[in-house]
C-alpha cells in the first residue's frame, strides 16, 4: 500500500459496477408511442365533450409524454462514460429528470384543482358518452404503459417518475369514467370537477414523495435504509481499528451509493486486512459498492495540526 510514513494518507477504493442499470429503452420507447397516440385522442375528446376531467387527463398525459421523453434522454446521458470533466459520468442526470418530473406533477395538480373549483360553482354541460368512450381507451393504454414500466420503477428513480405519471394518468382515466357514468345516469354535472379534484390530490401525493426522494439525493443526504451509527459501529469492530470518523454517505444514482471515511489504526502493517474487512462490511452489509477509506495512524492529528482537517464527526 505504499509508504508507511505516518504523514501519508492511504486510500482503499472499491469500484464495483456489477449493479449498472439494464436500461429498458425499448419499453420506454414503446410507452412514448402509446402515450403520444392516446394524448391526441384524449385532447380531441375533451374538446368535443367539454369534459374537464378528460382535459385534465389529457393535460396529465402531456406531462407523461414529456416525462417519458426526459426519461429516455436521461438514460442516454447515463450511458455516457466518465471523463475528465465528469468523473462520475452522467448518472446523476437520472435524479435531475426525476426531480423535474415531480415538479411538473405538482404544477399540473394545482392547475387541475383551481379549474375544478371554478367549475363546481359554474357547471358546464358535458357530452358524457364521448367522455366515457375516450376515457376507457385512455385507461387501457395507460395500463399497458404502466405494465411496461412497472418492473424497472422499483430500482430506478428516472423510471419511477415516469411510472408515477402513467399511474396518475390511469387514475385520471378511471375518474373520467366514473364522472361520465354519473353524468349519464344522474345528470350531475359537478361530478366532473369533483373527480378532477380527487385526481389532483392523488397526483400531489405521488409528486411530493418523488420530489422529497430526489432532493435528498441532490443534497447528498444519507440513503434511506442506511444508518450512519450502525456503519460506524461495524467499522469500529474491525481488528486494528481504533477510531472511525469523517463518514460521508451519499447516492450518485438509483442503487449506486458512495462512502468515504477515515479509519484510525494502531499498526500500519494491518492496512491490507483493515481495508479488506472495511470493503466487505460496506458492500456486503450496507450495499455500498463504491467506497474510499483513508487510513491514519494514531498520532495523525498531532502530525497535521494545520487547521485544514475536516472535523466532522458523526
Amino acid at each position: 500500500m505504499g509508504s508507511h510514513n505516518p504523514h501519508d494518507h492511504e486510500h482503499g477504493h472499491s469500484h464495483s459496477h456489477s449493479h449498472s442499470h439494464e436500461l429498458p429503452k425499448n419499453r420506454l420507447a414503446l410507452a412514448i408511442l402509446i402515450t403520444a397516440v392516446i394524448l391526441i385522442a384524449e385532447f380531441a375528446g375533451a374538446l368535443i365533450s367539454n369534459s374537464l376531467a378528460l382535459l385534465a387527463d389529457s393535460g396529465h398525459m402531456l406531462t407523461d409524454l414529456a416525462a417519458l421523453i426526459f426519461s429516455w434522454i436521461g438514460f442516454r446521458l447515463g450511458e455516457k462514460k466518465a471523463n475528465n470533466r465528469k468523473t462520475f459520468g452522467y448518472k446523476r442526470s437520472e435524479i435531475v429528470v426525476g426531480f423535474t418530473n415531480g415538479v411538473l406533477l405538482l404544477v399540473l395538480a394545482i392547475y387541475i384543482a383551481v379549474e375544478a373549483v371554478t367549475r363546481i360553482f359554474n357547471p358546464e354541460p358535458v357530452q358524457a358518452e364521448i367522455m366515457l368512450g375516450v376515457a376507457v381507451i385512455g385507461l387501457i393504454a395507460n395500463l399497458l404503459s404502466a405494465a411496461l414500466l412497472f418492473k424497472h420503477s422499483k430500482d430506478n428513480l428516472n423510471i419511477k417518475g415516469a411510472f408515477l405519471h402513467v399511474v396518475g394518468d390511469a387514475l385520471g382515466s378511471v375518474g373520467a369514467i366514473v364522472a361520465g357514468l354519473f353524468i349519464i345516469f344522474t345528470g350531475w354535472l359537478i361530478a366532473d370537477p369533483i373527480v378532477s379534484i380527487f385526481i389532483s390530490l392523488i397526483i400531489v401525493y405521488s409528486a411530493i414523495n418523488l420530489v422529497k426522494e430526489t432532493v435528498n439525493i441532490l443534497m447528498e443526504g444519507v440513503p434511506s435504509g442506511i444508518k450512519v451509527n450502525e456503519l460506524q459501529s461495524s467499522l469500529s469492530g474491525i481488528s486494528g481499528v481504533l477510531g472511525v470518523h469523517d463518514i460521508h454517505i451519499w447516492t450518485l444514482s438509483s442503487g449506486l451509493h458512495n462512502l468515504s471515511c477515515h479509519l484510525t489504526v494502531s499498526d500500519f502493517s494491518q492496512t491490507g486486512s483493515v481495508l479488506k474487512s472495511a470493503h466487505q462490511i460496506a458492500e456486503g452489509t450496507f450495499k455500498i459498492h463504491h467506497s474510499t477509506f483513508q487510513i491514519e495512524p494514531v498520532d495523525f492529528n498531532d502530525c497535521n495540526n494545520c487547521g485544514n482537517k475536516d472535523e466532522h464527526h458523526p
